[in-house]
């Protein structure tokens, strides 16, 4: 069986049980109990290592979230809806979230 997170620079001093590179990551659960809980290797290097073993990792070296973000923005509607928040955001420095939350009944 491959082993990607051997691949990892931090694979020595790390002590993350749920790897983002471990080919069973989707089925891992996180112990209450472990010192570290969240890998602290970059996405982009997480990647990189994964492009390595293609068809081995289910996300494709990304967590579960940061997986769902990436095919949510593939749809170009939604980012379309993105870009159009940012821009109100941005020129008119108004929260959007804030204020459609005032705007709800």
């Amino acid at each position: 069986m491959q082993k990607p997170f051997t691949d990892c620079p931090r694979f020595n001093k790390c002590s993350v049980n749920k790897c983002p590179l471990d080919p069973d990551y989707d089925t891992m659960k996180t112990h209450p109990d472990d010192p570290e809980r969240k890998c602290r290797l970059s996405k982009n290097r997480r990647i990189a290592i994964a492009e390595n073993y293609p068809g081995v990792l289910v996300y494709g070296g990304m967590t579960g979230r940061e997986y769902a973000a990436t095919v949510r923005m593939s749809d170009p509607a939604v980012r379309e809806a993105a870009k159009s928040r940012l821009a109100a955001h941005f020129y008119t420095g108004v929260n959007v979230k804030q204020d459609s939350e005032k705007n709800r009944v």
